[in-house]
């Protein structure tokens, strides 16, 4: 069975540190997703989503363009993010790892996501719908998005990890 990402009722966010103070959050609001299998078999799971760049928004246009320029993610030349699983594991009841490859500005590297199944609803239009949150971290600059500035006082202008958040709605068919 093949479900796919819900965009009105899902969410993938990002925070990050700045200057050693505080995160720095932020969202994508363009974004599309599949994940094929039945419900009862989560382990033989495929899952694989694409990001569009230029949908960032971090409430800062400043911020925002200066992400999408050739500095961070440039945009023009890569325009997606995308992820394909390889593995998904049970961890308990409701609770599962999903191993995949992240391939942010052409460069490809394994992420895990720590996935937490929130069950299935059938809503009052007729849908099926399935409800998932995901979390990892990664490295920033393994993905190419080097940019920083020290601080005076020691540290950088941007932290090192990227925390990514996604709270994640499909819809059967």
């Amino acid at each position: 069975m093949s479900w796919k990402i819900d965009p009105a009722y899902s969410s993938i966010q990002f925070s990050v540190q700045a200057m050693n103070l505080n995160l720095v959050r932020g969202r994508f609001s363009c974004f599309t997703g599949h994940l094929d299998l039945d419900p009862g078999q989560m382990t033989a799971a495929q899952v694989r989503g694409e990001i569009n760049v230029a949908s960032i928004d971090t409430d800062h246009e400043t911020r925002d363009a200066h992400l999408l320029s050739v500095d961070f993610f440039d945009v023009e030349q890569f325009p997606t993010i995308g992820f394909r699983s390889t593995h998904v594991e049970r961890l308990s009841l409701g609770q599962y790892r999903v191993c995949g490859d992240l391939t942010i500005k052409s460069i490809t590297r394994p992420v895990t996501f720590d996935v937490v199944d929130h069950g299935r609803v059938h809503d009052p239009w007729g849908a099926y719908r399935w409800g998932f949150s995901a979390e990892s971290a990664i490295k920033r600059q393994d993905f190419g998005l080097c940019w920083n500035i020290a601080l005076a006082a020691g540290g950088w202008v941007v932290g090192e990890r990227v925390k990514i958040k996604a709270e994640i709605q499909l819809i059967a068919g």
